[in-house]
C-alpha cells in the first residue's frame, strides 16, 4: 500500500481520536503547563508516524508532563490552597494521560498493519476479524477509536492487495462484509466491487448491488484504479435495484439463495419506495415463466413479503405460497444450502403472524423431525 494513501486514510481516524479526548481535557485549559503537556502528547502522534517507537513516545510524554508539573508548582504554589488545586488538576490529568497513552499504544497495532506483506493479505484479514469479533452483534459495545483506526488501516491494506490481484476473491468478499459490519461504508462497497471484478459469481454480484443500495454509493474498477461513480444516492439505489433484477433473472438456480436473501434485505430496507411490490413481481414472474427454477427458499421469501405487504387478501396469499414452499421442500434434497434456511424462515414468518402452530402442522407433511 502506498505510504501517502495510508496516511490520508488514517488522518481521518486520528481526528476521531482527538475529538473523543477533547471533551475530557477542557477543564485543564486554564492550567497552561498541563494543557501544553496534552497538546504535545497528541502532537506525538506525528512523531509516531515518522518512525518514533512507542517507548520513545511514552518517555517524551512523561518528560513533558514532569516539566509542566514543575512549572505549575514554581509559579502557582504560593499557598496550600493552590497546592491542593494543582493536586486535583494532576489527578484529572493522570486520567487523561491514561487515555492518551492507550491511544498511542494502540497505534502500534495500526503501524504494524503497514508492515504486513501485501503478498499475504490473509494476515490483515485475520487481524480485522479479531476486531470485528469484539463488536459484531454486541449493540451495547461501541468500537473504540483505537480499534477503528486499526481496522481502517487493515481494510486499506486489503483494498491495495485486492487491486493488485493478490487477494483471493472470497477473502475480499468476506472483508467487504466485515467492513460493513464495522460501519466502514466506502471500504465495504469498494471491496465488494473488487470481489466481483476478480470472480463474478452470483454471490459477489448481488453483494455489490446490496451495498451500493444500502450506502448510496458505487465504484468502478478498471484493473488498476478504483473510482467512485458520479450520481446522487437516489440514482445509485435505482441502478442497484436494476442490477438486482438482472441478477435474479439470469442467476443459476443453485446460486439463488444469497441472491434472494440480499434482495429481501434490500426490499425491507426501502419498502417505502415500492420495493416490496417490485420483488413480489419478480418472484411471481419467475414462478410463472420458469417454475422449476424457483426454489422453496424463494417461495418462503414470497410468502413473507405477502404478509408484510398487508393487502386485504394477504393471509390467503401467505398460506397458498407457504404451501407451495412446503411442497417444493419435499422435492428438494436436505443437502441443499437453502433447505434449513427455508424451514427457519417459514417458522419465523408464521411467528410474526401468530400462526406458528399451524405452520408446524403443515410442515409435518415433510417429516415431523424437520421442525
Amino acid at each position: 500500500m502506498k505510504q501517502d494513501d495510508w496516511r490520508s486514510a488514517f488522518n481521518s481516524e486520528c481526528e476521531r481520536l482527538d475529538k473523543h479526548l477533547e471533551s475530557q481535557r477542557y477543564f485543564l485549559r486554564s492550567t497552561m503547563g498541563i494543557a501544553s503537556f496534552l497538546v504535545i502528547g497528541f502532537g506525538a502522534l506525528a512523531l509516531f508516524l515518522l518512525g518514533s517507537s512507542i517507548s520513545e513516545l511514552k518517555q517524551e510524554v512523561i518528560t513533558v508532563a514532569q516539566a509542566a508539573v514543575q512549572r505549575e508548582i514554581n509559579t502557582q504554589a504560593d499557598n496550600a490552597s493552590e497546592l491542593a488545586k494543582i493536586g486535583r488538576d494532576l489527578r484529572n490529568a493522570k486520567a487523561i494521560y491514561e487515555d492518551s497513552k492507550a491511544a498511542i499504544e494502540a497505534l502500534s497495532y495500526v503501524k504494524d498493519a503497514e508492515s504486513i506483506d501485501e503478498r499475504d493479505p490473509s494476515g490483515a484479514y485475520t487481524r480485522l476479524s479479531e476486531i470485528e469479533a469484539k463488536y459484531y452483534q454486541k449493540d451495547d459495545i461501541v468500537p473504540t477509536p483505537e480499534d477503528r483506526a486499526a481496522a481502517l488501516a487493515l481494510l486499506e491494506k486489503i483494498i491495495e492487495s485486492s487491486r493488485a490481484g493478490i487477494a483471493e476473491p472470497n477473502l475480499i468478499f468476506n472483508a467487504a462484509v466485515s467492513a460493513s459490519r464495522l460501519n466502514f461504508h466506502s471500504q465495504a462497497v469498494q471491496l465488494a466491487v473488487l470481489a466481483e471484478y476478480w470472480q463474478s459469481t452470483t454471490a459477489h454480484r448481488v453483494l455489490v448491488a446490496e451495498f451500493s443500495h444500502l450506502y448510496g454509493r458505487s465504484y468502478k474498477f478498471d484493473g488498476d484504479e478504483i473510482k467512485q461513480d458520479e450520481g446522487s444516492p437516489e440514482d445509485v439505489r435505482a441502478n442497484s435495484w436494476k442490477q438486482l433484477e438482472d441478477i435474479l433473472v439470469s442467476m443459476p438456480r443453485q446460486e439463488s439463495e444469497q441472491a434472494y436473501s440480499r434482495a429481501f434485505n434490500m426490499a425491507t430496507r426501502s419498502r417505502g419506495a415500492g420495493s416490496y411490490e417490485q420483488l413480489i413481481a419478480l418472484i411471481e414472474a419467475s414462478l410463472s415463466a420458469k417454475p422449476d427454477r424457483v426454489t422453496s427458499y424463494a417461495l418462503a421469501n414470497l410468502a413473507q413479503l405477502y404478509s408484510m405487504q398487508g393487502d386485504a387478501d394477504w393471509r390467503q396469499k401467505y398460506w397458498e405460497t407457504a404451501d407451495l414452499a412446503i411442497d417444493k421442500l419435499r422435492e428438494e434434497s436436505p443437502a441443499t444450502s437453502w433447505y434449513e434456511h427455508t424451514l427457519r424462515d417459514l417458522l419465523k414468518s408464521s411467528d410474526a403472524i401468530s400462526e406458528r402452530d399451524e405452520m408446524i402442522k403443515r410442515l409435518a407433511r415433510i417429516q415431523p423431525d424437520n421442525t
